[in-house]
Parts: structure tokens; sequence; C-alpha cells
């Protein structure tokens, strides 16, 4: 069985192994993860249930639409959007970061739009509406927004930083994970607060807070105060004292990537992010 796994595998075009390995790691993380809460947590259990065939259907839909990505790429499915081989030990950092900053600015903008007339209602509402913290709320996504904000965002960034397909799987699995991770347990510490935007739906789109610091929608307090006025939550500071210290002064000359290595300047940064700011 193993010997005809392996030499299934070895005739496989590139393109089939990206689209299979992809489905196929993304189902199994999924599983293991739901299933693990689902015996060792008795409340998230009617929550699972109820997402089970969210997640069913959004991970067929990706399946189905990488193949015809890579159908349209290449008909004998003989290329892959990822590069095939391994990377170097450098390279794989390289590829890591890269794409993290990539995908950072792709899930920015398409999240943005999905908060515009014309996604909000039809499509984004669905998953502002889900009142359950649990780790497959994560699935509880439109098809359309989980093609272009899950599949789209990524794919996009393995494609324009030219990553390799281990790297794309490895990436992969961080980004299921920690979709998983927030959508029940809450937040990391550094890590920007994804709770914070289902309380205050015009804050916090990124996936880590760069854009949303450069863009002056970023919101990391102590205490979340909800649209009603009331407070709600205990989120960590660490980018409230950390990261949106930007110095003021690089920003306002338009020189905002000096903004980005001063990290730690003692100046608050306050000025919705534009290039183009010259006093």
């Amino acid at each position: 069985m193993i010997g005809r796994l392996a030499a299934f595998w070895h005739g496989c075009p590139a393109g089939l192994k990206e689209a299979y390995a992809s489905f196929a790691v993304q189902s199994l993380i999924a599983l293991a993860y739901s299933l693990n809460r689902y015996i060792g947590h008795t409340a998230s259990r009617p929550g699972i249930r109820r997402f089970v065939p969210w997640a069913v259907l959004n991970l067929t839909a990706t399946f189905v639409v990488h193949l015809a990505c890579l159908r349209a790429l290449s008909p004998d499915y003989h290329r892959s959007i990822s590069v095939t081989g391994f990377p170097t030990a450098r390279g794989f950092v390289l590829e890591v970061l890269g794409s993290l900053l990539v995908f950072e600015v792709l899930f920015y903008y398409i999240h943005r739009l999905m908060h515009t007339r014309l996604f909000y209602r039809p499509v984004h509402a669905m998953h502002h509406r889900m009142t359950d913290k649990v780790c497959l709320g994560a699935f509880y996504v439109h098809p359309v927004e989980f093609l272009m904000v899950g599949f789209g965002a990524f794919m996009g960034a393995v494609a324009l930083t030219r990553t390799h397909f281990p790297t794309m799987l490895f990436l992969g699995v961080v980004a299921e994970l920690a979709g998983l991770y927030f959508h029940e347990l809450g937040e990391v510490s550094g890590v920007m607060s994804h709770e914070s935007h289902h309380v205050r739906g015009a804050k916090n789109f990124g996936s880590i807070g760069l854009m949303d610091v450069l863009h002056g929608t970023f919101m990391k307090t102590l205490t979340m105060p909800m649209d009603d006025g009331s407070q709600t939550g205990h989120v960590d500071g660490f980018y409230q004292d950390k990261m949106i210290q930007f110095r003021k002064v690089y920003v306002t000359n338009g020189q905002w990537m000096g903004a980005l290595l001063n990290l730690w300047c003692p100046i608050p940064f306050n000025v919705p992010f534009s290039p183009f700011i010259t006093s």
C-alpha cells in the first residue's frame, strides 16, 4: 500500500502534487484540531458540529479552484504555483518572512474590500454574525470570501515571492493553526487581536497588524471599547507599547520606510498612513 502511494506520488506532475498536498494538509489539521477539542472540551461540541459542513464546503471549494488555477497555468498540471524542490535554509527563512509580509498586504486590502457595500451584507456579514467561540468558526465564512481572503491572498503571496513547495506547506500549517486557535482560544502575546475586529469591525483588518498601523486602523488596548460605549475583553498591550510607536516625522515627510525601522522610538504614531504626505 505504501509502495503504491509512493509510486503514485512520484508519478504525479508538480501541479497535482501541490493541490493534493495542500488539500490533505488542510483537511488533516482541521480534523485533528477539531477532534481534539471535541473530545477534550464538551462546551465546544455543539459549535464544532454546526461548523463541520462549512469546513467541508470551503475546503472542497478551495481544492476545486486550486485545480482550476493549475489547469489554466498548465493543462497537463506540470506547472505549479509554488516553486518545486527544496529551498536552502537561508532561502526558507527569507521565503517565510517575504510571504508573511506580502500576505499581510493582500489580506488587509481584500479584507477591507469585504467591508464595502458590495461585499459586506451578501458575503462577509455571516462571519461577523457568528457568536460561537469555537475552532471551526474559522471556516464559517462565505465560500466567495474564503476563496478571496484565504486561498487568493495566501496563494498570491506564494506566487509573488516565488515560495518553494515545502515552505508553502509550512506556511499553510501555521496559518491554519493560527486561524483555528484564534477563533476559539483567543490571542497570543505580541500577535494582533483578531477578536477585537469582531468587537469593532472598523479596526484590525490585517493578519499581523502592520498594515493597520500604517493605515491608522490598528487597535490594541488593554480594554476594548465596544460600539455601544461599554468595555469588554482583555487583550495584550504589546503593539500599543511597541509597534505603533513610530516617529511622526518619518511619516509626515513621506519616509514611512524609515518609520518601519524605528519601531522602538518613544513618540506615538497616530497619523493615517500615506506615502504622499509631505507636511
